[in-house]
């Protein structure tokens, strides 16, 4: 349901990616009219989406592609943390990832552009999710709040990208 979407990011049927917040009254989405959001299937992207209790923005890459004002608090921060998938759909992330990072502070636009660029992170995140177990159905957590992942209809690989890490791949969720 939608109480349940606290956070999202998405691509829409066009392959344009979208970041909604959901506050206690209002889903707030940022708009992605931009060709620099398109999605490509054979592509890498590094996503990111802040909320700092005023703006929410999606950056693409490195770069803000869009932002939306928006108020209130975020809704059920005490809910299970879906990453690929959205509670209650058979919709689930379809590619591969190698690395879920989550931080308790919005990170600015010069922090954003480091992490991308530079690889510099700039604090220690709450969740963070390496994809390098290689093997299994759970996921260390090496963020600070320290609660493992459990993975779900994915597969292990060694073909991703990522500075020799494995991925989890295919039709995939981590709760």
């Amino acid at each position: 349901g939608v109480s349940e979407r606290s956070f999202l990011i998405t691509t829409t049927a066009t392959g344009l990616v979208t970041a909604s917040i959901r506050t206690a009254t209002t889903t707030f989405t940022t708009p992605s009219t931009s060709s620099s959001a398109l999605i490509l299937t054979a592509g890498l992207y590094h996503l990111v989406q802040t909320y700092d209790g005023v703006t929410q923005r999606l950056y693409v890459n490195g770069k803000e592609l869009s932002m939306v004002a928006t108020t209130g608090d975020i809704q059920n921060t005490a809910a299970s943390l879906h990453v690929g998938s959205r509670v209650g759909s058979a919709n689930s992330f379809f590619g591969r990832m190698s690395l879920y990072r989550m931080w308790s502070t919005a990170a600015t636009a010069q922090e954003v552009q480091d992490l991308y660029y530079l690889g510099k992170t700039f604090a220690t995140p709450v969740v963070e999710f390496l994809f390098s177990d290689g093997s299994g159905a759970s996921l260390d957590n090496t963020g600070s709040y320290g609660v493992d992942g459990t993975i779900s209809g994915a597969t292990w690989t060694t073909e991703a990208p990522f500075k020799s890490r494995a991925a989890a791949s295919a039709r995939s969720s981590v709760t």
